[in-house]
């Protein structure tokens, strides 16, 4: 009886071995020169954004994991804050724009939090390493009767990183 209970634990362990699935990693090193903390001040009223570089699992078939830029930002006007997103709600899957044509160029979702549901895509490019360019644009499609169009942040800006 014991041989018969090693053989089956053996069997066991080999087979789970046997299904270990390769999960692929899309790593994208260069996103990196994206993260840090930006600034865009008009008047006193001061728009910060916070980047960061996450890993990030996707189910697509298996799964796969791969490099986008998440973050979060806050508006304070004479101080006070106006708004303020939770960690990575307010900025997801920042990928590049077309990185056969230029590095310097993400695009990702920015949720707006001071319009309930508004989201839009946001261009962000690099002017050089700490001056970038925001460009909002409205995705949210056909809408029947009255729709808000603008948004709570500005839709062009120029950023100064700070961190």
């Amino acid at each position: 009886m014991k041989p018969i209970i090693t053989i089956l634990i053996l069997f066991i362990l080999f087979s789970a071995k046997a299904q270990t699935i390769n999960t692929t990693y899309i790593a994208q090193p260069d996103l990196k020169k994206f993260a840090g903390e930006w600034q865009y001040t008009s008047n006193d009223t001061v728009f910060t954004l916070n980047l960061k570089l996450v890993k990030k699992y996707i189910t697509i078939g298996d799964g796969i994991y791969v490099d986008l830029i998440y973050g979060d930002y806050a508006i304070k006007k004479g101080g006070h804050v106006l708004l303020l997103s939770s960690s990575n709600r307010g900025i997801s899957s920042g990928t590049y724009v077309d990185k056969n044509v230029s590095k310097d160029k993400i695009h990702f979702l920015f949720y707006d939090l001071g319009r309930k549901r508004k989201s839009g895509d946001v261009v962000f490019e690099l002017l050089d390493a700490n001056i970038a360019n925001w460009k909002l644009t409205n995705t949210e499609g056909v809408r029947i009767g009255y729709y808000d169009y603008s948004f709570s942040v500005p839709v062009k800006a120029v950023f100064k990183r700070v961190k």
